[in-house]
């Protein structure tokens, strides 16, 4: 999906999915550069857990990280990294729940290393309303599809 956002001159923002795919974390450390591939959910452990910034505005806690992710999905060895920006969110508790729970949260995924966490979810639900309005399985009435 990146490539081909790319591609059509467009910035991806895609709401990523907590499985195994790898992201590489680069950290300086004694005056070299280390790098660390891990998992979304390892990340959330190691990064963001705890570690929550308000969104101004929303009523949301974020965590940005830019890290880097292998677009090559080949078999061979040969890589092809880059860099992209990582937004983890949650919704703030309020009211009678206590905490956030450990699996309340979402990652959102774009290539535009300079957009702030409330402008990447501002186009994100722009780009939801429209695949809702025009998913027939994602709405509860659809008037232009008839039942046989």
């Amino acid at each position: 999906m990146i490539r081909i956002a790319e591609d059509a001159l467009l910035t991806p923002i895609l709401r990523m999915k907590k499985n195994l795919m790898k992201y590489r974390l680069s950290e300086v450390k004694d005056g070299q550069v280390l790098h660390k591939d891990m998992n979304v959910a390892e990340l959330f452990q190691s990064q963001v857990r705890c570690k929550w910034d308000r969104i101004s505005g929303l009523p949301y806690e974020s965590k940005v990280l830019d890290v880097g992710l292998n677009l090559d999905d080949s078999t061979d060895k040969t890589t092809c990294w880059r860099k992209v920006r990582l937004l983890f969110v949650r919704g703030i508790v309020e009211g009678d729940k206590v905490q956030a729970g450990k699996h309340d949260w979402a990652v959102f995924l774009t290539t535009d290393m300079g957009m702030k966490p409330q402008r990447i979810l501002e186009l994100y639900a722009m780009r939801w309303a429209i695949e809702v309005y025009f998913n027939p399985s994602l709405t509860s009435t659809n008037k232009y599809c008839s039942q046989s």
